[in-house]
């Protein structure tokens, strides 16, 4: 199963979808926006790895990118 195909992702899986997508983001980058309350939102937790859809996951990174205004135009 390709990285497109996961329905959940974990953070450092996520940025990889991202990248794949031709979104530059880091890992760095989705801490700190998650410590800001502006990252992805998670759907659950295994152990200390938060989980997320990998649809909410590429909507933060493109909204990360082109602004909020631009990624729902």
């Amino acid at each position: 199963m390709s990285e497109t195909e996961k329905k959940y992702v974990t953070r450092r899986e996520g940025v990889r979808l991202a990248r794949e997508q031709g979104i530059p983001i880091t890992v760095g980058r989705v801490n700190k926006d998650t410590m800001d309350g502006i990252g992805p939102k998670p759907v659950g937790r295994y152990g200390p790895t938060y989980i997320y859809t990998a649809e909410e996951f590429l909507r933060y990174a493109v909204e990360r990118v082109a602004g909020p205004q631009l990624a729902t135009a």
